[in-house]
């Protein structure tokens, strides 16, 4: 009933190794999942370095090779310019 009124408060009251606890408990980085929209053939060779990679379609259903482009070679980023950077004349 008072859930967001309490909220930070009761925040407040977790300590470090409650935390830890919790964390310990509920947090399983053996089943974890990491989700990614985007076009396969740009986004698969850039993520797959980090371990398997399914590619599937709208509805979840796996494509198959076949089905999915081929990969595109990945392109290195763009130069990101810091906040508050001046533009180059």
């Amino acid at each position: 009933e008072n859930y967001w009124d309490n909220f930070r408060t009761s925040i407040r009251e977790v300590s470090p190794s409650g935390a830890l606890k919790a964390a310990q408990q509920h947090i399983k980085p053996d089943n974890a999942l990491v989700v990614i929209v985007g076009k396969a053939a740009e986004i698969v060779p850039l993520v797959s370095k980090f371990g398997p990679v399914r590619v599937v379609d709208t509805n979840g259903a796996p494509i198959r090779a076949s089905d999915s482009p081929a990969p595109a070679a990945a392109a290195a980023p763009a130069p990101v310019k810091p906040v508050g950077a001046a533009a180059k004349p």
